[in-house]
């Protein structure tokens, strides 16, 4: 949190210093990233307020490349909001623009935020294709970020199609990943694609267990702290079992790696107690 708030005062100067100097590019810029930092926040109203404003300065300066990646954030925001209709046509046009105009870095999180969005909505083969596609791309770019993004999502998708095996080897691929490029972001994504592979091990109480760690963690953004609570909310209204307190979050994010051949049997020994 201290780092957002750092953020937000950095992107104000910035539009600041933008503004007095009339610099449009510079002030669409800002006002992007700050829509950014106002959703990792939880501020959505905030953001897309901010968001809107920023991809009408990119349409106007005729920038495909800042209206490709604005459309992306904008709906990555609506995602945020539980708004996934109004995400949609946002991702389809970004994603026609970056290939049109071969705008590799927005492409890729095009790519990926389809994959999310259409495994939301029971399309598992396309679900399995943007990230397929987004794997593809990312590996030739040398994203690893993204690509450890896409492989995770890629794991979920698996699981959704009963492909337990599958899933337990993506999801600690793609973690392993972010562990070693110390990508915290990414963090959140292992936790929720863990707790859905407790869940689908009949282990419902060790997925909510794991839900409300990574929920109440310090390190946890308000969109994904959203979502691991709307998760926990659907499994079940009784509290979840308590969080074995030794159990700090670095050592949990391994032992998901490490244990994928065991189908985490070790860590939901440790987990019941």
């Amino acid at each position: 949190l201290g780092q957002l708030a750092d953020a937000r005062r950095l992107y104000e100067q910035a539009l600041e210093i933008a503004t007095a100097d009339g610099n449009a590019h510079n002030i669409a810029a800002a006002l992007d990233h700050l829509a950014l930092v106002a959703k990792r926040s939880g501020r959505y109203d905030e953001a897309l307020r901010l968001a809107l404003q920023s991809l009408a300065q990119h349409r106007e300066l005729g920038d495909s490349a800042g209206v490709a990646l604005c459309l992306n954030n904008l709906a990555a925001l609506y995602m945020a909001r539980q708004e996934r209709a109004a995400a949609l046509p946002h991702l389809r046009e970004a994603l026609a623009l970056s290939e049109r105009d071969g705008i590799g870095a927005s492409q890729i999180y095009v790519l990926a935020n389809l994959s999310e969005l259409t495994m939301a909505s029971g399309d598992l083969p396309a679900a399995a294709r943007y990230a397929m596609r987004a794997i593809e791309v990312t590996a030739a770019m040398g994203n690893r970020a993204v690509h450890a993004w896409a492989v995770m999502q890629a794991a979920r998708v698996a699981l959704r199609r009963g492909a337990l095996d599958e899933a337990r080897r993506g999801l600690a691929a793609g973690l392993a990943e972010a562990i070693a490029i110390r990508q915290t972001t990414l963090h959140a994504v292992g936790l929720v694609a863990l707790a859905e592979l407790l869940r689908a091990q009949a282990e419902p109480e060790r997925s909510r267990q794991v839900l409300a760690f990574g929920a109440e963690h310090p390190t946890t953004t308000a969109p994904d702290r959203d979502e691991m609570r709307a998760l926990l909310a659907q499994s079940g209204t009784s509290a979840p079992p308590p969080w074995p307190a030794a159990l700090a979050m670095d050592e949990l994010l391994h032992r998901i790696v490490a244990e994928a051949a065991q189908a985490h049997a070790p860590l939901i020994a440790l987990l019941r107690g």
